[in-house]
């Protein structure tokens, strides 16, 4: 039997009209993306409405709101948190050698063959909404309690233990939640799980520089509207006019000052919220 495309099941379910889903099938042609992703961008189906809708397409089971459960440190062992990251997944339960795994894209079928023969186990599909697979990440595999009411939260990318002691100070006082990340893998994977105000880079960090780290999070769909300051040694306005040229919201030259770090950092977080605002 053929599978249904996406688009009628969004119009059988009356979600969409059939002219919406042409339009957006041109859109999404037009800008290389998924149709799915397209939508959910536009604001025309919910996280939860775009699950059912591809758990309704493939005939897999939908999971929801699975991040208050308890999760053995042996099932999240059997794919590591980049992994789980990088492919919107997670392993929900293991039962003799059936994996059950949360999966917001069904088509990503070669990580799960990846999966069942790393682990010898066969992976038995649900769908999830990105938004509840990210939660379960962040609290289950980065150990992330609730988020401070009312607080912006900053990541810090840098590795530098005495510059991230003396950033965190000042903007944890200054009513900001901060998360540390020592390189630039690190960053971007806590990026797509915490969803920050805003990211201050170094650099120079292990494993990707602030520069790759901006790109990967400029081509990633939950962390390319987030604002990055670039943090460097270099004082030369060559350097400065490169950062903002590739994109980034502000630059600080080290050593990093408090008042032009919480300065910048209020002013970039101001920016994304409301882009009038002038500079």
């Amino acid at each position: 039997m053929q599978r249904k495309k996406l688009g009628q099941v969004l119009v059988e379910s009356e979600i969409l009209t059939q002219l919406t889903v042409e339009r957006i099938l041109q859109l999404s042609r037009a800008a290389g993306k998924r149709f799915g992703e397209v939508l959910e961008d536009l604001g025309l189906v919910t996280g939860e409405e775009l699950a059912q809708a591809l758990a309704t397409q493939y005939g897999y089971p939908v999971v929801a709101d699975f991040a208050k459960y308890a999760f053995s440190d042996d099932l999240l062992k059997l794919m590591p948190a980049e992994t789980a990251a990088e492919h919107i997944i997670f392993p929900l339960k293991l039962q003799g050698n059936i994996l059950g795994l949360a999966m917001a894209d069904p088509t990503n079928e070669k990580v799960v063959h990846n999966i069942q023969d790393s682990n010898k186990v066969v992976v038995k599909n649900f769908i999830a909404s990105r938004k509840d697979i990210l939660q379960a990440i962040a609290v289950h595999y980065l150990k992330r309690e609730e988020a401070k009411s009312g607080k912006a939260i900053v990541l810090l990318a840098e590795n530098d233990k005495n510059i991230v002691k003396a950033m965190s100070d000042s903007l944890n006082k200054n009513n900001y939640e901060v998360i540390v990340a020592t390189d630039g893998i690190e960053a971007l994977k806590k990026a797509v799980c915490y969803k920050p105000a805003l990211i201050v880079a170094d650099k120079d960090m292990p494993k990707i520089n602030g520069y790759m780290l901006l790109s990967s999070l400029k081509n990633t769909r939950e962390t390319k509207n987030i604002p990055v300051i670039l943090i460097a040694a270099s004082t030369q306005a060559e350097e400065e006019a490169l950062a903002y040229d590739k994109g980034f919201a502000d630059y600080i030259s080290k050593p990093v000052k408090e008042i032009i770090l919480l300065t910048k950092v209020k002013k970039a977080i101001l920016f994304n919220i409301n882009p009038y605002v002038v500079r």
